[in-house]
């Protein structure tokens, strides 16, 4: 019994022991947990840390006390500066008072949460920006020193802008409160620049600008003379309504500055974008009298005048004139004018005129004229004109006149004439005149003449006379005469001559002359150089001598007969016209 009462009273001394290591390290944890959420719910400031920092940032400093006092720090990065070197000593220190060291009087801290939000103190003062700080300094020639003029100088964030005087001197008025200036510096000739400062520290800034390498050119001609330059001149009314300072702001800038949702101005130089609007591109574009832009990409709407520097890409209505100096996508409407320095995709109308300096692709209509110096392919229609130096790949409808140097691949057709240097792929339709200095593939329609340098695919019908250079197709009918340098696949009518070389088919007329004729010639005279050609001479009852002429071909011909008889008291003279024909 004794030994087994000791036995088990081991027993359970060893479970007591067990009991309690097991319960050590659960009730350890719950200790420090709860620790730790006392800890996090206290307030930031008030929880006590060391800390050991020795010309440390000032945002450095922070950072090391948040992680120490386990909480971030929340403040404006313009409100402290972090710049600034801290050193701080201190042992189990609320963090009330380290941030009071950190910082200084002049500032707060207020909890929220787990964050400490700092402040400046309300008791403190604080001076006011000034309202405007003045940057200015000179802009020279990176290779030659010398001072570069009419320079543009445009800051990013203020989009405000300077440009530089005869002598190189700028100067800019830059919003006070401005930390930070991103100065673009333009300038035709030269490489564009961009520098940033700060204009709180810098007032005087002098810049040297790369000039391009111009080739075979000295170094003192490199600066061009934007006074002289006629950048704008071909810019219908530029010079006029933009102003020479606001054209030299902008010529200086190759591409547009900034894409801006609208603008909205009343004249070029008075609206959302002021001076420099003609370097800014819009979506929409409202010009109660007059604007001035980049471009457009979207719609532009102007009560008299729209000038774009550079392409338009949607829909441009004006009262007046469109003037766009680069290329116009889309539908472009004016009043008097729409003129285009680049090329056209798309439609224009113009009350009076319509000008492209390059090509034209879609729909033209002028109410007097159209002009396209390069290529047009598609459709010209003008109440009195339409002139193409170059090639038209589709149709000209003028009320008077059609003008082509090139070829037309398609149609003229013009009240009085049709003018084109080159081939017409359809046809010419002319009240007076038809002129195609090449072939005609259709047929040419003339009220008094029609002319084609080389051959005619269909025919020619004029008033007067047709000339062919080529062969004819089908048929020649003229008033007075047919000319066909070539042959004539159908037939001739004229009221006095044809002319080809050789007929298959027929001619008809006072005079027909030809090397050969597969069918008949009906005329007074027939020149056939390789038809049936006889002269008989005989007599007659009637007349002593007759003469006669037997011209055409074997199956047809005509017959020119002469004779006469003299004698004492008795005199007659016989002539006749007569077909026949050799079976």
């Amino acid at each position: 019994m004794e030994i087994c009462t000791s036995s088990t009273a081991s027993l359970v001394n060893k479970a007591r022991k067990h009991i309690r290591s097991s319960l050590a390290l659960p009730l350890t944890l719950v200790f420090l947990l709860s620790t730790a959420f006392a800890f996090a719910q206290q307030n930031p400031l008030n929880r006590h840390i060391s800390l050991d920092l020795d010309h440390k940032r000032l945002d450095d400093a922070l950072d090391r006390v948040g992680k120490k006092g386990q909480f971030t720090f929340s403040y404006r990065s313009d409100l402290l500066p972090t710049d600034s070197l801290v050193t701080i000593h201190v042992q189990e220190q609320t963090v009330r008072k380290v941030t009071d060291q950190i910082l200084g009087p002049g500032f707060q801290c207020k909890t929220v949460g787990n964050h400490v939000v700092i402040r400046r103190a309300a008791n403190v003062h604080v001076d006011e920006a000034p309202q405007a700080t003045l940057l200015e300094g000179f802009l020279i020639d990176a290779v030659t020193g010398e001072k570069i003029r009419f320079a543009t100088v445009y800051d990013n964030a203020s989009r405000l802008q300077a440009m530089s005087d005869p002598a190189g001197h700028y100067e800019l008025q830059l919003p006070g409160r401005q930390q930070q200036a991103e100065l673009n510096i333009s300038r035709r000739g030269y490489f564009d620049t961009l520098i940033v400062v700060n204009p709180a520290q810098v007032h005087l800034l002098t810049v040297g600008l790369r000039p391009y390498p111009y080739a075979n050119q000295p170094i003192a001609s490199r600066e061009p003379d934007l006074l002289t330059d006629d950048i704008h001149a071909q810019l219908p009314l530029a010079e006029w309504l933009v102003g020479q300072d606001q054209l030299l702001l902008t010529d200086n800038l190759e591409g547009p500055l900034h894409k801006f949702p609208f603008q909205i101005s009343l004249l070029p130089r008075i609206g959302t974008n002021r001076l420099l609007s003609g370097a800014m591109e819009n979506s929409f574009s409202l010009n109660i009298l007059a604007g001035y832009a980049n471009g457009v990409n979207g719609l532009e709407v102007g009560g008299l005048v729209n000038l774009d520097r550079a392409n338009v890409r949607g829909l441009q209505v004006a009262g007046l004139v469109n003037g766009v100096g680069g290329n116009v996508s889309g539908l472009q409407v004016g009043g008097i004018m729409n003129d285009v320095r680049c090329d056209v995709r798309g439609f224009q109308v113009g009350g009076i005129m319509n000008r492209v300096r390059g090509d034209m692709k879609g729909f033209q209509v002028g109410g007097i004229m159209n002009f396209v110096q390069g290529t047009v392919t598609g459709l010209q229609v003008a109440g009195i004109y339409n002139h193409t130096p170059n090639a038209v790949k589709g149709t000209q409808i003028a009320g008077i006149m059609n003008f082509s140097p090139g070829d037309v691949s398609q149609v003229q057709m013009a009240g009085i004439s049709n003018f084109a240097k080159g081939n017409v792929g359809g046809f010419q339709i002319g009240g007076i005149y038809n002129h195609a200095a090449g072939d005609v593939n259709g047929f040419q329609i003339g009220g008094i003449a029609n002319y084609a340098g080389g051959k005619v695919g269909g025919f020619q019908m004029g008033g007067i006379a047709n000339v062919a250079g080529g062969d004819i197709g089908r048929f020649q009918i003229g008033g007075i005469a047919n000319y066909a340098k070539g042959d004539v696949k159908g037939f001739q009518i004229a009221g006095i001559v044809n002319k080809a070389q050789n007929v298959k088919g027929f001619q008809i007329g006072l005079i027909n002359i030809a090397d050969s004729v597969d069918g008949f010639c009906v005329g007074l005279v027939n020149l056939i150089k390789h038809g049936y050609k006889v002269i008989e001479v005989g007599t007659n009852d009637v007349t002593q001598t007759n003469l006669s002429y037997k011209a055409g071909r074997r199956q047809f011909y005509n017959i020119l007969s002469a004779g006469y008889r003299f004698g004492p008291g008795h005199f007659a003279v016989s002539y006749g016209v007569g077909f026949g024909t050799l079976q």
